[in-house]
């Protein structure tokens, strides 16, 4: 399977956040310290996200949103 320049840009984007938020499940780390220098009070008050939540209490439609409201705004990890 070939992928376009964007999709391949969306895939690593999308790779990264995964490990990102998978190394926050493992140390326990909260949200808003996993995404330290990422996300913002604003970002996560758009988002209606708890910044004090951790990874494994969020649902994947919220992880698939913060994804996208990343690929939004040229936010990158």
């Amino acid at each position: 399977m070939s992928f376009t320049e964007d999709q391949e840009l969306i895939k690593n984007s999308v790779d990264k956040f995964i490990l990102e938020t998978y190394d926050a499940e493992h140390r326990r780390k909260t949200i808003k310290n996993n995404f330290k220098d990422i996300l913002n009070e604003k970002d996560f008050n758009f988002l209606k996200i708890n910044p004090q939540d951790r990874a494994e209490m969020l649902s994947i439609d919220t992880f698939v949103n913060i994804e996208n409201y990343m690929y939004d705004n040229n936010i990158s990890l």
